[in-house]
């Protein structure tokens, strides 16, 4: 907890006092980590962009799992044809993200783990990465 004073009683001024402060406070808290990819929102529109640049999936399954290996979220190079993905972003390595929803099978060796309960364990880019897979994959299912 942080007490905010003000020497004065201007409402708006005070407002703005206050709504600065705690932003400041939250990204203190939080230390506010950068977010494990760049949603590259302009990419959405390029295929060819996109297209050239080197990719990885996060697979997502049925009832909220995500594919782990040794703790973190596994990352395949390619994706069936026939299965929903998504472009989540790129990271800061370049590498385009994509979601691929398998459902109840997993051609990849690995673990199927809860994304919500597994969370914790995982890194905090790990984290926001499944996180963000996972709620895509249940926003288009429930959209079809």
């Amino acid at each position: 907890q942080r007490v905010v004073w003000s020497t004065h009683s201007d409402r708006e001024r005070n407002m703005r006092h206050f709504a600065d402060a705690a932003a400041e406070f939250v990204l203190e808290t939080l230390d506010a980590p950068q977010d494990a990819i760049d949603r590259a929102t302009k990419l959405r529109d390029d295929p060819v962009r996109l297209d050239a640049l080197d990719k990885s999936f996060v697979v997502v399954g049925d009832r909220n799992r995500v594919l782990a290996r040794s703790g973190r979220l596994a990352r395949v190079d390619s994706a069936p044809s026939e299965a929903p993905n998504t472009f989540l972003g790129v990271d800061r390595d370049g590498t385009a993200v994509f979601s691929v929803d398998v459902g109840a099978e997993s051609p990849w060796p690995g673990d199927w783990v809860d994304a919500r309960t597994h969370a914790p364990l995982f890194d905090d880019g790990d984290r926001r990465l499944a996180a963000h897979a996972v709620a895509m994959a249940n926003w288009q299912r429930r959209s079809s």
